[in-house]
């Protein structure tokens, strides 16, 4: 999957702004399929967790720069 600057950097070039959306669109859905497997909150193994929520980090960030680029305030909860 491409990263979500190389994402900005084509839509930028095309012209093709929905691109962001669609690749805003593909984060969450992987997300959410990835939060549903792999609990976070209930994990009990301490590094698998801290792992777990790096993700959940990565993911916010990288969501937070789509929905700026896009225009779309950040929801208070995701």
């Amino acid at each position: 999957a491409a990263s979500t600057s190389e994402v900005t950097e084509r839509a930028v070039a095309s012209l093709e702004l929905s691109t962001l959306a669609r690749h805003a669109f593909s984060m969450a859905q992987a997300f959410n399929q990835f939060y549903h497997r792999h609990p976070i909150a209930s994990e009990p193994d301490a590094a698998l967790r801290n792992r777990r929520l790096a993700v959940a980090r990565i993911f916010q960030r990288e969501m937070g720069c789509l929905l700026e680029l896009l225009g779309i305030p950040e929801p208070g909860r995701m």
